[in-house]
């Protein structure tokens, strides 16, 4: 409806909803809380979501997809990083057959973030 905005809760849910099948541990994809991208920007932010990570029973850069929901000036977008911690072809005979590149996918569809 018109005035009425989409909050963090109601994103956070959806995108749970959606992986609500997954094993946090076991799954291919993570999807981030939409908070982190903004506690990141915040001073000292880097530190605070550092040691949200360092706490977690899991490597998130062996997932295949981390996705950062962005919520910035009343408007969402949302940030998919493929293959993070994939910068290794060393078990691979032929390199463009095994190897899956790290890259980062931007979904604005408005072109409203910069990114």
């Amino acid at each position: 409806q018109p005035g009425i905005f989409l909050n963090d809760t109601l994103l956070d849910f959806w995108l749970k909803l959606i992986s609500r099948n997954e094993s946090e541990k076991d799954s291919v994809i993570y999807v981030f809380n939409t908070k982190f991208y903004t506690k990141m920007l915040e001073e000292d932010g880097f530190k605070i979501v550092t040691s949200w990570t360092t706490t977690w029973e899991f490597d998130f850069f062996r997932k295949k997809m981390l996705f950062f929901p962005i919520h910035k000036e009343f408007y969402w977008s949302l940030c998919i990083v493929c293959n993070a911690g994939n910068n290794d072809s060393s078990d691979c005979e032929k390199e463009d057959t095994c190897f899956e590149v790290p890259f980062i996918v931007f979904l604005d569809p408005l072109d409203y973030h910069s990114r």
